[in-house]
């Protein structure tokens, strides 16, 4: 690990925690890069000043860039990578706000300070409205520009780095691609497709949930384009005819066998049977059959339990262990980022910190992706529309509650300093939060709360929250 690394490292555990010694599992390997230092313009027509304030600066490690006005300004934003600028308000407060107005409007991730003259409460009021990262005095102290700076930094990484793996995951979905860059996913995705393209008979080992179904459909539709991907259910299959993709000793289709631990003795003996009688096996394009196990740890070798038939088919074919998320943890910041995709859709995306992530990463999954997007949807509610940080993290999930009790989680705090309320007063808050979360769309509360429609629904009309529902259009326009 580098000394970037580490310092990085040593900052997010003392952050997350006093007490490290309270985690009772591993933390990840490597950590979200951060940018200490970074690239700033400054913007003002008094050289004295802006010597003094690029002095405080690269004194600091970054790298600065001068600009006497908005016009130097722009030819400099446009041919360099700027994470923060600093622009001095002038005797025209009207000018000013226009010129601020431009350089917000031609980069809105790039943050700006606003240096102006003291006592300025109005104007600085007014500029961080306009959307002023701060105001900073004329006369100030080294330590408040520096933790300004600080700030700043931190806030326009979180952003960058979110609206990269926002991109990737948008990609993914255009290309139909599975979601993963871990080195174990790739390789067992390169394994798939490898089988789905040679066709015939493979079998695929999965935790139920890890995500092993979404990515033989996406690959189906890679390798098969415009070819349905056909589903069977192992309990629900008495005979080898009732297999669809069994009809006169011919292989037809694309398919997947869930639960084949599932079959009968006989039908596996029956199933092995038919694919031995076939003289020719067939080709890629015309039949792939994909039998799906589940927690079937410790019998990928022995067979023990399968009809020696069956287990002889195995042994010719290729079988797959699907990775579990926790065996995944580099590929988790962009699944979070996909489920959290999922539940803010039309809403504004609020992302996570860089805390976030590293938490989401130390969790024990003992669950996959159903568990990782129960968090996240979660945290999401409680965050109230803000970045997913460390506070809600913790306060979800309970492996890191039982390690980490931050001081500003109510949720978290000792029964002995915590009020306990009533049930149906805590039942109507978490309500609230969700409706709250979700604009007052239902369908998407309760998702986010895990329970029916027609549950939410009463318990809407129970605690008198419609005010909290989203009117139809309908109901809009009357």
């Amino acid at each position: 690990m580098d000394s970037k690394k580490a310092l990085f490292f040593t900052e997010v555990i003392h952050t997350v925690s006093e007490d490290v010694g309270k985690l009772r599992f591993p933390l990840p390997a490597s950590w979200p890069e951060r940018k200490p230092q970074g690239r700033i313009l400054i913007i003002d027509e008094d050289p004295k000043a802006a010597s003094l304030l690029e002095a405080l600066l690269t004194s600091q490690g970054h790298m600065v860039d001068l600009g006497r006005n908005l016009s130097e300004a722009e030819t400099l934003l446009k041919g360099l990578q700027v994470d923060l600028v600093f622009l001095r308000v002038s005797d025209d407060h009207q000018s000013f706000l226009q010129d601020f107005g431009v350089l917000k409007d031609g980069d809105p991730m790039v943050p700006i300070i606003v240096v102006g003259p003291v006592g300025e409460t109005e104007l600085a009021v007014k500029t961080t409205r306009y959307g002023a990262f701060d105001y900073l005095p004329e006369v100030f102290e080294a330590e408040s520009l520096i933790s300004m700076v600080e700030q700043a930094m931190q806030e326009v990484y979180r952003i960058r780095s979110n609206t990269r793996m926002m991109r990737t995951v948008a990609e993914a979905k255009l290309t139909s691609d599975p979601l993963g860059n871990s080195a174990i996913f790739l390789e067992v995705k390169n394994e798939v497709l490898s089988a789905m393209k040679r066709g015939g008979l493979f079998a695929v080992v999965e935790e139920a949930g890890s995500g092993a179904r979404e990515m033989i459909r996406l690959l189906n539709e890679k390798v098969h384009y415009g070819e349905e991907l056909h589903h069977v259910s192992g309990q629900d299959v008495h005979g080898v005819v009732d297999l669809p993709f069994v009809k006169r000793g011919q292989a037809k289709g694309h398919w997947v066998l869930h639960g084949a631990e599932s079959l009968s003795r006989r039908m596996q003996g029956a199933l092995a049977a038919w694919w031995f009688s076939l003289n020719q096996k067939p080709a890629g394009e015309d039949f792939s059959l994909v039998l799906l196990f589940q927690q079937w740890e410790g019998k990928i070798d022995s067979f023990k339990a399968f009809h020696p038939d069956f287990a002889a088919l195995f042994r010719v074919q290729q079988c797959i262990r699907y990775p579990t998320l926790r065996e995944r943890r580099e590929d988790i910041p962009l699944l979070a980022t996909e489920a959290l995709m999922d539940f803010t859709e039309g809403l504004t995306y609020p992302g996570f910190t860089p805390e976030a992530f590293v938490l989401l990463q130390s969790i024990p999954w003992r669950g996959n992706l159903l568990e990782l997007r129960t968090i996240v949807g979660k945290a999401w509610v409680i965050s109230e529309r803000q970045p997913i940080g460390r506070s809600q993290v913790c306060a979800v999930s309970d492996d890191l509650a039982a390690a980490f009790l931050p001081e500003n989680v109510d949720l978290y705090r000792d029964a002995e300093s915590r009020s306990v309320l009533p049930f149906e007063d805590e039942e109507r808050h978490i309500l609230e939060r969700a409706l709250i979360a979700t604009d007052g769309n239902v369908s998407r509360a309760a998702e986010l709360l895990k329970i029916g429609r027609a549950t939410l629904y009463r318990k809407i009309h129970q605690y008198d929250l419609t005010r909290y529902r989203k009117r139809s259009s309908a109901a809009l326009s009357r």
